[in-house]
């Protein structure tokens, strides 16, 4: 879990420019939350969990993030 990509969202932009400063900030403005303070996690009760996919030298998905993210949910909830 990275603090500074959470900061840079919840400050209206998305660096990986996949959804807009526009759409990012109109998200914000409805209620968006993003952290990875585990405690404010456990508060919650819906979880979308975001993460890249990087790919090997070979081009074949390393789907190893994801499932970080996911045995962390699953530890959460």
């Amino acid at each position: 879990m990275n603090q500074g990509c959470v900061d840079i969202f919840m400050s209206g932009h998305n660096s990986t420019f996949e959804v807009s400063d526009e759409s990012c900030s109109q998200l914000l403005l409805i209620g968006l939350k993003c952290t990875v303070d585990i405690k404010e996690i456990c508060d919650y009760n819906f979880y979308a969990i975001a993460d890249h996919t990087p790919v090997n030298t070979n081009h074949n998905l390393d789907l190893i993030p994801l499932y970080i993210a996911h045995t962390i949910a699953c530890i959460i909830i």
